[in-house]
């Protein structure tokens, strides 16, 4: 125990204050608690920060985008589906409470199927591969054309999103068939519409080309006019009326036949036909530039005559609006001095009938019955004028 300090003059201990004893680990702890205060502050303001500038983002001219908030679509000033409008920024909350989904709507998508294509690939058939041997069933791919011909073709279909919601959240089954066929480390981005749009080609493909018979399809297939309406014409509308029933989301461009050819085992004999073909193509291409030909010459000459007649109806009208302008004139002096008017007339006739002549006699006859002639030997001095 401690001892109080005695007070000798009155006899009685002093009680002095009591001061604590310095503690240096709770020291420690007060400013270690301090500094974690002032670090969570700190952090505080980062993580503020931090929601606040790395929620924002923007959408490229290029690309729509879509906010998911815990996995659940939601709308941004009153739009689903964001676009750049110009450059304006958008913001979202960090993940995973939400998720930007963005899209290249504008970049246009090419899907090519080869199930009718037998298993050699197109590039050796190209380079002069093509096996000579039998059809096999199951394993080669081919499609029958209206007259029960088999035919090996290639086609391609171009889309490009048109309902990026449709596309993204639709096909849910599609997507997950890609899923598992998929290997690792394979992306699946838009594999699902993918899938969809070469069933889709695929079966259209199956149903027109079951129409035509093969003489068409070679004609069609060479540029040709085999048949009213091109085939790749006919594949394409199929292929946009299944899409739209389905609502895809997508839109196609084109429908293409990249390449098509008969079974090995007859190919000689479909080469004769694709010969045939050419030269009645290449017969009826000259004909129609004969055509044209003609057409353009007759188109020429019509403007030609339509030319001279509208000149000679101009020249017409303007002689005989001179004629009648002169017999206005002449018909004026006649009713003024006929006697007159009559003889000017009779002289101006007769100088320019005597003008004609290279040679004149003139018969004079007198008062007392005598005959004279006269003679004008050489050309008068103005028509001699003409004549040099």
């Amino acid at each position: 125990m401690s001892e109080q300090p005695h007070n000798e003059s009155t006899g009685e201990h002093q009680e002095q204050p009591l001061v604590p004893e310095t503690n240096t680990g709770l020291q420690y702890l007060l400013r270690t608690l301090h500094v974690l205060f002032v670090g969570l502050r700190v952090l505080i303001v980062v993580v503020i920060i931090w929601v606040l500038l790395g929620g924002i983002f923007y959408v490229k001219e290029d690309e729509k985008a879509m906010l998911f908030r815990f996995g659940k679509l939601v709308s941004k000033d009153g739009q689903k589906v964001l676009s750049s409008e110009k450059g304006r920024l958008y913001w979202a909350w960090p993940y995973p409470i939400d998720e930007v989904v963005k899209v290249k709507t504008e970049q246009p998508v090419t899907v090519t199927t080869e199930h009718f294509w037998p298993q050699e690939k197109p590039e050796a058939a190209t380079a002069g591969g093509s096996n000579k041997g039998a059809l096999q069933v199951g394993q080669d791919g081919y499609v029958l054309t209206g007259d029960a011909n088999i035919v090996h073709m290639v086609w391609s279909a171009t889309y490009q999103i048109s309902d990026l919601k449709q596309y993204y959240l639709g096909f849910k089954g599609a997507k997950s068939r890609v899923k598992r066929q998929a290997g690792p480390g394979q992306s699946t981005e838009g594999a699902g519409v993918k899938a969809v749009v070469e069933d889709v080609l695929g079966n259209a493909v199956i149903k027109e080309v079951g129409r035509w018979p093969v003489k068409d399809v070679i004609l069609t297939s060479q540029g040709g006019q085999g048949s009213p309406e091109a085939l790749a014409g006919a594949v394409e509308r199929r292929v946009k009326r299944q899409l739209a029933d389905i609502d895809a989301g997508v839109e196609i461009q084109s429908i293409s036949l990249r390449e098509w050819r008969p079974p090995a085992a007859v190919d000689d004999a479909f080469s004769e036909i694709n010969r045939a073909a050419q030269a009645n193509q290449r017969l009826l291409d000259q004909a129609g530039q004969y055509k044209e030909e003609k057409l353009a010459a007759a188109k020429a000459r019509k403007s030609e005559i339509l030319a001279e007649a509208r000149a000679y109806k101009t020249r017409t009208l303007e002689s005989v609006k001179a004629e009648a302008d002169y017999f206005q004139d002449i018909l004026e002096k006649y009713n003024k001095r006929p006697q007159t008017t009559l003889i000017a007339l009779y002289t101006d006739t007769l100088r320019r009938v005597l003008q004609q002549t290279e040679s004149e006699y003139v018969i004079h006859t007198r008062q007392t019955g005598e005959q004279e002639v006269r003679l004008r030997l050489g050309p008068p001095a103005a028509r001699q004028k003409e004549s040099e």
